[in-house]
């Protein structure tokens, strides 16, 4: 006993030892706690939050009801439980103080709202504004929870909260548009918690993932395999076949059954083994071969073999076929050896260096991991078509997978129904978290629903024997169990259109990444449109700048994106359509002409459907879309000149560049012969020659040509030289006689002069359009102008005008005139003159005529509706026999559009009946309603009331 009571002490010794060890633990990671610094602007720490004004708030924030104080008491029970169950847990996050310093369940902080915004309809778009309106708080202490849970009303307000602030506005907004969305209490790596973006990659540069085809037999995909089935054999040795194929499921079946056919043909057995299949007996290796050759298996995929002992190869030397000779270069193996290793190092080369940079890279080790708090939002699927559970960071807007290694437990989660407590071991964080939070083993729930089971204990059946005073224990702990949650405390979310357009706290943000900063405003904010800016590094200290992209809205030019290489200066411009050229894309360098330009255009809005032009000081080169004459591509070639000319103030017909080549490519007509159907024409304009090319025909390899070559010499009179066999070259394909007559070829020839005079003409218009759109963008991006909705009043001055004025002249109209709009008297009171002062029989009589008038317009709307149910009736029983009648002759489609068609009709009909039968039972009630109105109108009100009187003093004397 006593040696047991000393292994009692010492073990008891060395758990105080390990208690004071881990004390001391706690106590470093505290002062580290205390020393750490996060990276946050200036202005967010500065702010205090115990001196804002609470005293416009409602009262529910700073009281609560009974329905509250008794989920509280709830929750602290709970509580209790929890912590006598788990006491090495951190206790739970249930009822922080709001801003009023009144105990809230945090349940009823959650407000679902629905905003009337197209955007903030979809997760997406919540999780962006949410991001980017608020500022980011950090929690006073990384390893413990907030104190406190203010209102998403004041989160809003005044733009500016933590993890959980953030968490709860979101969840409000998605649960409102509709998602099962659930606040989360949990733990998370210190780049989340810190919000320190800088080692990820900014979405904004991040490419689709590529689906990489399955490689295990499970996915389905089909490898190559090499199969040996060996076909009996002699003395010597066996006979095989070795079968090298994609081997599907197809092949395989084909294999299998081929070797079935054999054995069905073979005396001997075949037997399966590890290496393939064996047939005993002697077998006729060409039936199989042929088997497997007309399965679709390669004939170069079926070797024949036979299998020689080593001792007989010297006497079978002399009776052998001599296999071919090898003709393969050594050389080209050698080189492509030599440049397999190249490519073999270079990649090694690759990999090191790669590896090397994320060693740099490599976030440095963080003291308080797995014990950072943080909230973020979590969605399951089911709700809005959500395929599979996500996460999503409030103070990104991102969302993660739930194999995220960047969340490391749950605590507890909830939404403004319940609240649910982790019981599952996060040890690989939320990697093997199961989220059916009606799995009452992994999460424990805190108020059980009264329509679900309550779970008995063992010893329930027992309940008779228990005494009254702990019946009445449990019937109140089962009233607890099913306690509904009483209604958020928090005001009705509002989000003003301006608060809405301005997103950003004072209009700004930036955000740092890994080789990147992305820049945010709002719009209208900076004169030239621009609303956002993404800065490419080449280092990851942010010094060297490599590219620069923009995006700009409500401009009038419609520049919707900039992209700026500040290497090479190219610079790429995307354009929304509307433009006023019809601009779809443009690339330069210099805005310059006679230098590199690349211009896309929305050729829809174009009349020669003009889709891309390509320039620079020597070659233009134009592609069409759509064009009748089928034309695709036109190249011009130019020669150098002396003068270079201006952006403004030249005529392009003086000082254009002289032409030396057109050259055009056109589309198949197939309405025409190939040999008639001119494929390519080139006007080699300084050689004074023209060279047409054709259309393949089918089955040939060569096209059809002719080379016309113009003369300029004249005869005395001045007229042109006829023309002369030597002028055209002409091969016809498929046809060695050469075509004498030269009438038509004259005439093509007189046509082509023609076109090239236009071409020329259209040339020096494309060069003219190009300066214009070169000024035109010079002067839009030296005085941009941004463009304002006529819906928007607050900026267009021109509509706001327009309002005002408007309603002055509403205001100045007669006072009475909109009364008289709608005044239901009006027709009863013409008839009468529209006396200011009735008698009492005119008072009657205007009242009788009213409500007679008010039965027959009942009446008859009540006959229309009739009419109407009465017709879609008379029509679906119609349908209904012609369908019987001819239902065998009717096809699929035929019929799926008469059920159709008789569905609606059926809906037509029940929305009839429904009409009817509110008409019936609401014509008494507006009845009532109007003779009730009749009687208050102060212009029968004194006739009616003694009228009222007289039969009422009738009555008591009758």
């Amino acid at each position: 006993m006593e040696v047991l009571e000393e292994k009692e002490e010492e073990e008891q010794r060395e758990e105080e030892l390990k208690a004071f060890e881990v004390g001391a633990k706690l106590q470093d990671l505290e002062t580290k706690v205390s020393m750490e610094q996060v990276c946050v602007p200036s202005d967010v720490l500065d702010f205090d939050w115990s001196s804002i004004d609470t005293s416009q708030l409602p009262s529910s924030y700073k009281t609560n009801s009974l329905k509250e104080k008794k989920l509280l008491y709830i929750a602290d029970h709970f509580l209790q439980q929890y912590t006598h169950l788990c006491p090495d847990r951190k206790p739970l996050f249930l009822h922080p103080v709001n801003e009023c310093g009144v105990e809230k369940f945090v349940s009823t902080t959650v407000r679902p709202t629905l905003l009337p915004y197209t955007e903030l309809y979809h997760w997406d778009g919540c999780a962006s504004f949410v991001s980017d309106y608020l500022t980011m708080e950090p929690l006073k202490s990384p390893i413990t929870q907030p104190s406190s849970l203010y209102s998403p009303t004041t989160i809003l307000k005044y733009q500016r909260g933590n993890c959980f602030d953030f968490s709860v506005l979101l969840c409000s907004m998605l649960i409102g548009a509709g998602y099962d969305a659930y606040c989360v209490h949990g733990y998370a790596t210190r780049e989340i918690c810190t919000l320190d973006e800088t080692l990820e990659l900014c979405p904004l540069l991040r490419k689709p993932q590529e689906v990489r085809p399955a490689v295990s037999g499970q996915g389905g995909a089909q490898h190559a395999l090499s199969s040996r089935i060996e076909l009996g054999g002699t003395a010597s040795g066996p006979h095989w076949i070795s079968v090298c194929a994609k081997q599907g499921p197809h092949q395989r079946n084909l294999l299998k059954a081929s070797l079935a056919l054999l054995n069905s043909c073979s005396p001997g057995p075949i037997l399966q083994t590890a290496e393939g299949w064996e047939l005993g007996g002697t077998c006729k290796l060409y039936i199989f071969s042929l088997l497997l050759i007309s399965g679709g298996f390669h004939s170069n995929t079926l070797l024949l073999q036979r299998q020689v002992p080593k001792e007989g190869l010297k006497k079978s030397n002399k009776y052998r076929v001599k296999p071919p000779p090898d003709l393969q270069s050594k050389f080209e193996l050698q080189q492509e050896a030599k440049k397999k290793a190249e490519t073999e190092a270079a990649q090694k080369n690759k990999e090191r260096e790669g590896e090397k940079v994320m060693e740099v890279e490599k976030p440095k080790c963080d003291p308080l991991y797995g014990l950072r708090v943080h909230a973020w939002v979590l969605v399951l699927p089911g709700k809005r078509e959500v395929p599979e559970t996500f996460f999503i960071n409030p103070f990104t807007g991102n969302s993660h997978s739930t194999m995220d290694e960047h969340f490391l437990g749950i605590e507890s989660v909830w939404n403004h129904r319940n609240y649910w407590v982790n019981m599952q071991d996060c040890w690989n964080g939320c990697k093997d978290l199961i989220f059916d939070l009606g799995d009452t083993i992994r999460w424990e729930i805190m108020l059980s629903r009264s329509n679900k089971p309550l779970q008995l204990l063992p010893g329930a059946e027992e309940e008779k024997e228990l005494s009254h005073r702990d019946m009445d224990d449990k019937e109140k702990e089962e009233e607890d169990m099913s306690f509904d949650m009483p209604p958020s405390w928090v005001a009705p979310i509002q989000i003003s259109p301006r608060e809405f357009e301005t997103r950003c706290s004072q209009g700004r943000k930036v955000i740092l990444y890994k080789k990147a900063k992305l820049e945010k405003w709002a719009p209208y904010l900076n004169g030239n449109g621009l609303v956002k800016r993404l800065t490419i590094y080449a280092d990851l200290d942010c010094t060297e700048v490599v590219e620069v992209r923009e995006w700009f809205k409500n401009r009038e030019d419609m520049l919707d994106m900039r992209e700026v290489n500040k290497q090479t200066q190219l610079t790429k411009e995307y354009f929304s359509p509307g433009h006023l050229l019809g601009l779809k894309a443009h690339t330069y360098t210099l805005l310059e002409p006679e230098t590199e330009h690349t211009m896309v255009f929305y050729n829809e809005a174009r009349v020669d459907g003009l889709q891309k032009r390509v320039e620079n000081a020597n070659e233009m080169t134009e592609y069409f879309v759509g064009r009748d004459d089928f034309l695709r591509v036109r190249h011009m070639e130019f020669g150098k000149r002396g003068k270079k000319i201006q952006l403004a103030g030249s005529r392009t017909d003086l000082n254009s560049r002289p032409i030396v080549q057109i050259k055009e490519c056109f589309h198949r007509n197939l309405e025409k012969p190939a040999d008639e159907d001119v494929a390519e024409r080139i006007f080699l304009i300084t050689e004074e020659t023209i060279h047409l090319t054709y259309h393949l025909k089918d089955k040939y390899i060569t096209a059809s040509r002719k080379d016309f070559f113009k003369v300029v010499e004249r005869d005395r009179k001045g007229n042109e030289i006829i023309m002369t066999p030597e002028m055209c070259i002409t091969y016809q394909a498929g046809s060695s006689e050469k075509d004498k007559k030269l009438l038509h070829l004259y005439k093509l020839l007189q046509e082509l002069t023609e076109e090239e005079k236009q071409l020329k003409q259209q040339v020096q218009q494309s060069e003219a359009e190009i300066l214009n759109i070169l000024k035109i963008r010079e002067n839009e991006e030296t005085t941009v102008k941004l463009s304002v909705s006529i819906y928007n009043t607050e900026r267009n001055k021109k509509r706001r005008q327009q309002y005002e004025a408007m309603m002055n002249t509403m205001e100045d109209e007669l006072p009475g005139q909109e009364e008289q709009y709608l005044d239901y008297l009006a027709p009863f009171l013409i008839q009468i003159g529209h006396r200011e002062k009735m008698t009492k029989g005119q008072a009657l009589c205007v009242r009788e005529d009213c409500l007679t008038d008010f039965k027959h317009r009942v009446i008859d709307k009540a006959n229309i509706i009739q009419a109407r149910f009465e017709k879609a009736v008379e029509e679906l029983q119609k349908k209904d026999q012609w369908f019987q009648e001819n239902q065998n002759q009717l096809s699929p489609e035929e019929e799926d559009d008469f059920l159709t068609g008789y569905s609606e009709t059926t809906f037509h009909i029940h929305i009839l009946a429904l009409r009817l039968n509110r008409e019936k039972q609401t014509a008494p009630q507006k009845y009532l309603a109007l003779e009730e109105k009749l009687r208050k109108d102060p212009r029968l009100a004194e006739h009616l009331v003694i009228g009222f009187r007289d039969r009422e003093e009738r009555v008591e004397a009758a």
